[in-house]
């Protein structure tokens, strides 16, 4: 069994600046520093600790700072490390329930675990600090960048709330720049775990920021997380650009938990292969581990899809 993140009730109160107001949840938090074992990483039990990441903005009006749905970005996705890249990497991760959901540090940490130990394929040593429905301005109120601070680390993953950077890209740009430089400091590297769109049809397309409808939503999260990794020099882990690539592939895959939002056992997997990528410039093998309850034939049909620029 992998190790549970220790769990520790908040209430999640924090505002952005400038509004939308992003709705508040009372939720759990983790907070935790482990090492993780290739064995660890195969049970998911990750919905006995999980409340939901807070999804639709108290105002209806979009934030004026966000980028323009076809704003041209840099490309940072998938960046490879430096060719003297060690042989063991220091991964903290920073965000909510969409990070906690099937322990995806952990299953991350297991990727690498056949014939771990070279800069072909190095160990992945993980920490967490998790909240649910935590924006990244909440992460800062709460003092996370100590957290980078006590280090080292290779990599912060950072993790916006859902719909945070195209509700109110303001805020999360200016706390994305906040962690950035804190990272920077620690002389690791800032990757934006760049989350996916709601499933076709939630009451979120409602909502004139949004995008309309999945392929609308997509586009805007993937532009603003660009956006703000051009800002800031990060890199970014582009899951939910993904994310919609396996689904016009394979439409019947359950890439989504029952409500819509959090991820599937499946979906974590899709994005623990992503941010993989994004860590160490490689795609994930065929021998890695895949979780308990997943197909292989999906598992598979999953790894390629991340395995994509």
């Amino acid at each position: 069994m992998r190790a549970l993140l220790p769990l520790l009730l908040v209430a999640c109160g924090g505002t952005l600046t400038p509004p939308p107001v992003l709705v508040p949840d009372a939720t759990t938090a983790s907070d935790r520093t482990d090492v993780v074992a290739p064995q660890d990483v195969l049970s998911t039990d990750g919905a006995s600790q999980t409340s939901p990441d807070a999804g639709a903005p108290a105002a209806d009006a979009p934030d004026a700072g966000a980028p323009a749905a076809d704003a041209p970005v840099a490309d940072h996705t998938d960046a490879p490390p430096p060719p003297d890249a060690p042989s063991s990497l220091r991964v903290l991760f920073i965000g909510n329930s969409y990070t906690y959901y099937n322990d995806l540090p952990a299953m991350v940490a297991s990727l690498g675990a056949p014939g771990a130990g070279t800069p072909a394929r190095p160990r992945i040593v993980v920490d967490a600090v998790t909240e649910g429905g935590a924006t990244v301005q909440r992460h800062w109120e709460a003092m996370r960048q100590d957290r980078v601070r006590m280090g080292p680390w290779s990599a912060v993953v950072l993790q916006g709330q859902s719909v945070e950077p195209i509700a109110a890209f303001t805020g999360f740009n200016t706390y994305v720049g906040r962690f950035a430089g804190v990272i920077a400091e620690a002389n690791a590297r800032a990757v934006l775990f760049a989350t996916w769109a709601r499933r076709s049809g939630d009451a979120v397309y409602a909502q004139p920021w949004s995008g309309g409808d999945f392929a609308g939503m997509t586009s805007r999260l993937d532009g603003a997380y660009r956006r703000a990794a051009m800002n800031h020099g990060a890199d970014i882990a582009a899951v939910g650009a993904r994310w919609a690539e396996a689904l016009a592939q394979r439409p019947a895959l359950g890439l989504y938990d029952a409500d819509g939002s959090h991820p599937s056992l499946a979906g974590s997997y899709l994005a623990a292969c992503v941010i993989y990528r994004a860590l160490t410039g490689v795609a994930v093998t065929d021998d890695a581990p895949v979780p308990a309850g997943l197909s292989p034939g999906d598992a598979t049909l999953l790894r390629a899809v991340a395995a994509r620029r």
